[in-house]
């Protein structure tokens, strides 16, 4: 049967440890709710002192409770794991082989808690993450970098799509985090302000719009344009914007990729808006660029991830590198 000690007693604490000094020094004591001091009535050399330890305050469960727990525990188990000798309970051979297990069992259990936060502290698993090919050469690949220098333990797994990619994995749980351009629901998601990027408009420096410095819209209706496709929420914004100002896109190119874009600009296919950040990273001395005077120049990049839906502790330490970094560099690209 449960034994009176300070080991089996409810009013134990041992969140609530005393490490002793002096003459006492290598001994502790543990928190009591029961004493008027506060603490149980002696100093242990190691927990199983508690065993023999016990006073008239002790709070357990009922004899009569645990002995009915008992037998319906040899019941489930099928043999017996206490007898009675001269009015005391002992454990049968049985009993005590089952008493040995449990403790390992125990232990084992204790022992799950602080695995799981070391796991934490040392942040080791996989973050997906998704962002635009032009925010990855602009931003990512320098962040990247300097995020797995601090936190060898996460392995970041990239996906590199446009913003509409981007979002519907993020809903769909494909990806933990995604970098997309403003607008976006705050209904479905959660939005960490990232870094606010400039649209240029782009031409070749053997195009009469080279001459210029600032441009507005409506002076582009005669313009063949080199676009970024339709799976780029910046391809919507700028016809739409374009639409808006009175001309009708003309189209001469859709890619994915803004490289090419940029090579065929080069040659003077055409002409294209593309974040300014790019041309702060790379120097192409045949590209001239324009100021647009239109809002949609502006152009407002946010981390996201899917409301109401867990996110592990490394996909938060992620997000929070992030923003921490761009907004120690300035969020804001100079115009």
């Amino acid at each position: 049967m449960e034994k009176h000690s300070c080991r089996t007693c409810r009013n134990l604490e041992k969140e609530r440890k005393e490490v002793m000094e002096g003459r006492l020094k290598g001994r502790y004591r543990y928190g009591c709710s029961g004493q008027g001091s506060g603490y149980v009535c002696g100093f242990l050399a190691g927990d199983e002192d508690l065993e023999t330890l016990s006073c008239g305050l002790w709070h357990g469960q009922s004899e009569r409770k645990t002995e009915k727990e008992a037998q319906k525990l040899e019941k489930e188990l099928g043999y017996k794991l206490f007898y009675t000798l001269q009015r005391q309970q002992r454990l049968t051979e049985e009993g005590e082989r089952f008493y040995q297990r449990s403790l390992r069992v125990i232990r084992a259990f204790d022992d799950i808690e602080p695995a799981v936060r070391t796991a934490d502290n040392m942040h080791s698993g996989k973050v997906f993450i998704g962002f635009p090919d032009v925010a990855g050469i602009s931003y990512f690949c320098q962040l990247i970098a300097e995020c797995s220098k601090r936190y060898p333990g996460i392995d970041l797994r990239i996906k590199e799509s446009g913003t509409q990619r981007i979002v519907s994995d993020v809903e769909s749980g494909d990806l933990d985090v995604g970098c997309a351009v403003m607008p976006i629901s705050s209904e479905q998601f959660n939005i960490y302000p990232f870094v606010r990027d400039i649209s240029t408009l782009i031409v070749s420096t053997q195009h009469p719009l080279a001459q210029k410095q600032r441009i507005t819209l409506p002076e582009l209706k005669d313009e063949t344009f080199i676009l970024l496709g339709t799976e780029f929420s910046t391809h919507h914004d700028i016809c739409t914007a374009l639409r808006e100002a009175g001309v009708e896109p003309k189209i001469g190119m859709l890619s994915s990729q803004w490289d090419f874009v940029i090579q065929m600009v080069r040659l003077n296919y055409g002409i294209s808006f593309l974040p300014k950040s790019l041309f702060q990273r790379f120097s192409y001395p045949d590209i001239h660029q324009l100021e647009v005077d239109h809002l949609m120049r502006y152009e407002d990049l946010v981390l996201i991830t899917k409301k109401g839906r867990y996110l592990s502790q490394n996909a938060r330490c992620l997000i929070q590198f992030l923003t921490e970094k761009m907004e120690a560099a300035g969020s804001d690209i100079p115009g």
